[in-house]
Order: structure tokens, then sequence, then C-alpha cells
């Protein structure tokens, strides 16, 4: 199918307004990144580092479309489409709600604070506490779940079945069920 989409600048005087516009046969984002070089004359070097964004108010602006993979669950007709050339997306986010709305919002009884624990992940990025690593989960989870979906579209641990697809391979109705009794106990 095709979509109809925008491109703007994501940086300088000229941010956010339509400057090309193309009707895409092919939601790829390497297609889309094509042509927006093209229609936008990125110079090689520039659209080598191009990076592609939602620029939009309805909840998805800055939504950063995935390199290597398909953007068509991401897009909708007549989106426009930030160009970047390797800067931090710059358009519009969705509102944050205000500290009294979260309050009224939030359920009566409060959860306890997370342990006060600290580390470091497999990256080397060092976290103070529990929800300082939250808080930096929830700020990139559309990239994470992005490239947790394109890793298991290239086949993720490989294997036959879900069975032998999963981390530790077979046993898993054997994990379900100690973990039902741990649950139930």
């Amino acid at each position: 199918s095709t979509i109809r989409v925008s491109f703007c600048l994501n940086a300088g005087a000229k941010a956010g307004q339509p400057l090309a516009t193309v009707v895409a046969r092919d939601s790829a984002t390497e297609a889309l990144l094509q042509a927006a070089s093209n229609k936008l004359r990125l110079k090689k070097k520039d659209a080598a580092a191009a990076r592609l964004f939602v620029w939009s108010k309805d909840g998805r602006g800055g939504t950063e479309l995935p390199r290597g993979g398909s953007a068509a669950a991401l897009l909708r007709n007549d989106d426009l489409l930030a160009v970047s050339v390797g800067e931090a997306y710059s358009g519009p986010r969705p509102a944050q709600p205000t500290a009294a709305a979260a309050d009224a919002a939030a359920p009566a009884t409060r959860r306890e604070p997370p342990p006060l624990i600290s580390g470091s992940d497999d990256a080397g990025r060092s976290y103070a506490s529990l929800e300082t690593l939250w808080t930096e989960q929830a700020r990139h989870h559309r990239e994470y779940y992005a490239a947790n979906e394109r890793w298991w579209d290239e086949d993720g641990y490989g294997g036959g079945s879900d069975e032998e697809a999963m981390i530790g391979d077979g046993g898993s109705e054997e994990d379900i069920e100690h973990s039902l009794r741990l649950l139930d106990g």
C-alpha cells in the first residue's frame, strides 16, 4: 500500500515547515530516508547520518523511525517527518501531565519505594538507583520495543519453535508450573 508523507527539517529556521511531499510505495525507513535525501538535496555525509522522526502533537511526536526496518506501523497518511542529520528530535512532544493531574489520577494507595540499589548495565552505564534505571527505560521505551521487534523479526535466537527460541531452551512448561506454585504458595 502507499502512504503520503511530507518532510521538514528537524533543526534551524525552517524546522517543522513542510518542504516536500511524497507518495511512497515502500514504508521501509531506508526508502523514506532516500526520498527525503533526494527531495531535500542532502549531502552524502548528511544523508548517511540522517534520522527520521514523526513531527506531531498527537502523542507520537519524537518517535524515531527504525533504521533498517519498516515504519508502516508508526505512520499515517499526511504525517510530517522531521529529517535530522544526527541531532536529537527538536519538535513538539506529547504534553506531560502536571504534578497535580498525576496526583489526582494516582490511586489512593501509594506504592512502596523500590529498594535502595545501584549498579550498571551491560553497556557500562551506571545507575544510582532503581528509579533512575526505570526513568531511563521509560525515556527509551519506544526505541527498545522497536529494536526488540527487529531482533525477533530477524529470527531472535533461532530455533524451530517458541520453546527452542527462548533463553534456557526447553523446560518452559516446568518453569511456568514452578512459578505458579511459588505465586500460589
